[in-house]
């Protein structure tokens, strides 16, 4: 049996339940931040949707969930609610070319400003023929770009977006859920196993 067929066969079986998690996450982090003492459970939600944000294998049960390194038990009841009711619902997915997570649409959203600014300078510096890889790979951009290339990428149904200013996003008190994820990628422990940084904030205010 080819291993196309197994994963055909499991996608009708054990559907990817990806969003429902990242989704019940999201919503167990909105919570958790409004309480001093659930602040380890808030920044235990964020670290769990970077995880699952990085993960390119599809997560077919709460089980599974809590065998991730980075994840464990912490919120098995809550995930395997989330999927919980009848079989013939089926799980979220999000729209064709959209994303459910700050996390994953940040990765997402930087690498299509880099690839922007590589094809920019290529065309300007091949007449030139000066053209230098490394110029394009180590451009920074503004927070506010940034903003506006995650939002473009989500799902509006996910309810994900990021609706606050840079500014607000600058304070280091500020709890939102999202442009927490973003700060995840920004540490080196972002994901066991998957090392990190995966994004760098510049000293220059509003740059990423």
């Amino acid at each position: 049996m080819s291993a196309k067929l197994v994963q055909e066969i499991g996608g009708k079986l054990y559907p990817d339940l990806t969003h429902n998690f990242i989704i019940a996450l999201t919503s167990q982090a909105r919570r958790a931040r409004h309480n001093t003492y659930q602040r380890a459970s808030f920044d235990s939600a964020l670290r769990s949707i970077v995880v699952i944000a990085l993960h390119m294998r599809p997560l077919r049960s709460a089980e599974a969930m809590r065998r991730m390194k980075g994840v464990g038990s912490n919120f098995y009841d809550l995930l395997k609610e989330s999927v919980a009711g009848s079989k013939s619902k089926k799980p979220f997915e999000p729209k064709k070319g959209k994303l459910t997570c700050v996390a994953a649409a940040a990765l997402v959203g930087l690498l299509q400003m880099e690839e922007r600014v590589q094809r920019s300078a290529a065309r300007v510096a091949s007449a030139k023929g000066n053209y230098d890889d490394d110029d394009a790979a180590t451009c920074s951009f503004p927070m506010e770009d940034l903003i506006v290339s995650i939002n473009s990428l989500l799902d509006s149904r996910a309810n994900a977006n990021l609706s606050q200013t840079a500014q607000q996003y600058l304070n280091k008190d500020n709890l939102d859920p999202g442009w927490g994820q973003v700060k995840k990628l920004c540490s080196t422990n972002a994901a066991s196993d998957l090392g990190g940084p995966f994004m760098k904030e510049r000293k220059r205010k509003g740059a990423c």
